[in-house]
């Protein structure tokens, strides 16, 4: 029969054994956890990671099923450009209704033109030339010519528009818009509200 100083060093043997079983148990590796996604969804937001091909164009198009809409994506996030790997928010609803901040308001100006003229300008006709460098530095300086009915829906709270946004509007109809401004205007892609003077219309 062992001795009891015997069996207390056998107990405490398997003791331990039973200890580093258990031990190992616990730090096998751990199951693999699913890869998180790139795309957090909430109710009036997402959250994207973008990828090398994204672009806000691209995340507005898949998003917000508008790819124009890029510009509230660009502002709500205070980009200009998207990178690789960078989260982006993608708000879902209006974020500064009738274009109401903390620090300020929003203004939209309205541009108003009447005739054209190929080479001579006046009080109330622009020249050629002159209406195209307007339209180039509206684009070229990130303005967003929006339609009149835009702006109205605007000013009833109903949509919110890009920051630099502005209405060309063209008085009387006269036929020197058809044949000037409007080719700039299609060049650049910028829509115009025409008031036509229906008493002149076939004079």
């Amino acid at each position: 029969m062992p001795k009891p100083a015997t069996r207390i060093k056998t107990l405490f043997v398997k003791f331990f054994l039973l200890l580093i079983f258990l031990l190992a148990s616990c730090t096998a590796a751990p199951q693999k956890q699913p890869a998180i996604s790139k795309v957090r969804i909430y109710n009036d937001f997402i959250i994207v990671k973008a990828t090398e091909k994204d672009t806000f164009s691209s995340l507005a198009g898949e998003y917000l099923n508008d790819s124009t809409k890029d510009w509230l994506i660009a502002e709500f996030n205070d980009n200009k450009t998207i990178t690789s790997g960078q989260i982006s928010i993608i708000p879902l609803k209006h974020f500064y209704k009738g274009g109401i901040k903390s620090t300020g308001y929003q203004t939209v100006p309205v541009l108003l033109y009447q005739g054209f003229s190929k080479n001579k300008a006046g009080r109330m006709i622009v020249a050629e030339a002159d209406f195209e460098a307007q339209m180039k530095y509206l684009k070229e300086n990130g303005y967003h010519v929006i339609m009149l009915e835009q702006l109205l829906d605007f000013i009833d709270f109903n949509e919110q528009l890009p920051e630099k946004s502005v209405v060309i509007t063209i008085d009387d109809g006269w036929r020197s818009f058809y044949d000037i401004a409007y080719p700039i205007l299609k060049k650049y892609g910028f829509p115009a509200t025409l008031f036509v003077y229906t008493d002149f219309i076939g004079g």
